[in-house]
């Protein structure tokens, strides 16, 4: 969890240098090209949960829960480690 906490802090620090630089710092645009995907996807996630949320109320939380299930699964069936929770 904490790598992911720091790839996004460095996300948003590529997107506001790219900005600060108007789009001329090629360091900044190649670490924003990096990085956008994570915070693409952190946004839609939580704008999925927050509708999923005020659509089905709780129930919304069966949906992680399940998704964290078969990722469980799919890893006891692989043999990969599963990361300790932080």
């Amino acid at each position: 969890m904490r790598a992911v906490a720091l790839s996004l802090v460095a996300g948003t620090i590529a997107a506001t240098d790219v900005l600060r630089s108007r789009g001329r710092d090629r360091a900044a645009r190649h670490r924003w090209g990096q990085s956008w995907p994570l915070l693409a996807g952190f946004i839609a996630g939580g704008l999925l949960g927050a509708a999923g949320a005020a659509l089905v109320g709780e129930r919304a939380l069966v949906v992680p829960a399940l998704m964290a299930i078969a990722v469980l699964m799919c890893a006891a069936r692989t043999g990969e480690p599963v990361p300790p929770a932080s």
